[in-house]
């Protein structure tokens, strides 16, 4: 609309066109963006239906009929004609000559996998191929903060696409100020951001990229943070104490987050303290598969995991299930009782379980400074344990933490690379394992309406 400036007279547009035009641009992305997902290189080995109807076919094609019944497409169109219009412009698929049948490109092609991956995707990530991704989405943009670039870097690579530039500054009183270099109009944001050491920088830091990119008209925003900082402090204790944990999941909503990505939640309820989607993905599948490729030669012995404490025994057993799905024999379990004076110092702990002559690994969520992960170490050999490793999906390794590691009696520690691993922090004894494949199959899955549960095995 407009005010004619020789009357006072509102003249009225009409936008519908417009809109019309935007909303079937974005349907037909969507459409084909789902297809496309249908036939990737990430979907179809795993898909055993779409699979067997492609070979089936003498040349691999599939009817556009059949693909309309398909749920998710049935909610989008099942005009069978729009569908293959929409197709016309995919790089990954082709049409035949009459527009009804739909398939590949390229054929698939079937890469063999080792014994170790092959046992990991029958059980865990039954849907999660490591190959890299074979397209781009140009409405999908990957933003990084400086509390784990590299990680980044690594995702994009692995989504083959770039990753979207940001300059970041701090003035001289400490504020920060930030600026995305690209438009993010209308696109959908991921924002990769662990909230680690220094914490509130980086959570100020992630808090002030959200509201740049919100107020620049982007049109979903997820957070992806591999560690969530202030998850230790996710219920009162004391008296006149906050629940830290519920706050920041506050400030991260209002800010403009849609959705939240993190990576073995400290505790798994935290999710409640968002109103919006929350998915928490699991790393004891990348730990253990880790394990069982270096020590794949050298597992005779009986092997047993310890949980530190009694809540993370849930943690300690689905650990447990992937290494013994992957080892093909059975693992056994412990617990140790703990009792903390204050954080970071505990005042007792005793074994509960037979370690005696038997390889033993410790699995926790986290390393601070590794006081309660030494003990733990200790007491085992204490107890007869013949060898002691530690797997841990968060590596803060804070204060003493290396030292301590390197002068305990553990003989490798595994930690993933949610965190970053300084130079200075870096030993033989301290294994870091890369998370990149997991996070950029979750932000696909997420960008293409797929589920992510399924990645891990939580769906039939």
């Amino acid at each position: 609309y407009a005010l004619n400036p020789f009357t006072t007279t509102l003249l009225v547009f009409p936008l519908t066109h417009l809109t019309m035009s935007n909303t079937h641009k974005t349907l037909q992305h969507r459409i084909k963006k789902q297809i496309e997902f249908y036939f990737g290189d990430n979907n179809l080995p795993n898909d055993k239906y779409l699979l067997g109807k492609v070979r089936e076919s003498e040349k691999g094609w599939i009817p556009i009929e059949m693909l309309a019944t398909f749920n998710r497409v049935k909610k989008l169109s099942t005009d069978v004609e729009f569908i293959s219009k929409c197709l016309h412009s995919s790089i990954l698929l082709e049409l035949d000559s009459n527009g009804t049948h739909v398939r590949r490109v390229k054929p698939l092609q079937e890469k063999p996998v080792n014994k170790i991956q092959e046992a990991l995707k029958s059980k865990f990530w039954k849907d999660h191929d490591l190959s890299p991704f074979t397209h781009t989405d140009s409405h999908m943009r990957i933003i990084s903060g400086t509390s784990n670039p590299d990680l980044a870097q690594k995702i994009c690579d692995e989504l083959k696409h770039p990753l979207t530039p940001v300059t970041i500054r701090r003035f001289a009183d400490g504020e920060t100020w930030c600026q995305v270099q690209e438009s993010v109009r209308g696109c959908d944001v991921f924002i990769v951001q662990s909230t680690c050491s220094p914490v509130n920088d980086h959570l100020m830091e992630l808090l002030l990229l959200v509201d740049a990119i919100k107020r620049a008209s982007a049109r979903s925003i997820t957070a992806v943070m591999p560690y969530y900082g202030y998850a230790r402090q996710d219920r009162k204790t004391k008296a006149r104490v906050p629940i830290s944990a519920a706050l920041v999941a506050k400030l991260i909503e209002s800010a403009g987050v849609e959705r939240v990505c993190s990576l073995d939640l400290h505790c798994g309820q935290i999710q409640g303290f968002f109103s919006c989607a929350v998915d928490n993905l699991f790393g004891q599948p990348k730990l253990a598969n880790a394990f069982a490729q270096t020590y794949q030669g050298d597992l005779e012995n009986d092997i047993v995991v310890v949980s530190p404490d009694a809540g993370g025994t849930e943690r300690a057993d689905y650990f447990r299930d992937a290494l013994a799905n992957l080892l093909g024999r059975d693992v056994g379990m412990a617990m140790m009782n703990k009792k903390r004076e204050e954080a970071n110092k505990v005042a007792r702990m005793e074994l509960i379980g037979d370690v005696t002559g038997k390889d033993c690994i410790i699995v926790d969520d986290m390393i601070d400074t590794a006081g309660t992960l030494c003990l733990a170490a200790s007491r085992l050999e204490e107890s007869g344990a013949r060898r002691v490793f530690a797997c841990a999906s968060h590596g803060l390794l804070n204060g003493p933490g290396v030292s301590r590691i390197v002068e305990s009696v553990l003989e490798r520690v595994f930690i993933l690379n949610t965190i970053p691993l300084p130079q200075d922090k870096q030993h033989q004894k301290i294994v870091s394992v890369s998370v990149a494949d997991v996070l950029s199959q979750t932000i696909e899955r997420i960008n293409t309406g797929s589920s992510v549960s399924t990645l891990f095995g939580l769906e039939p």
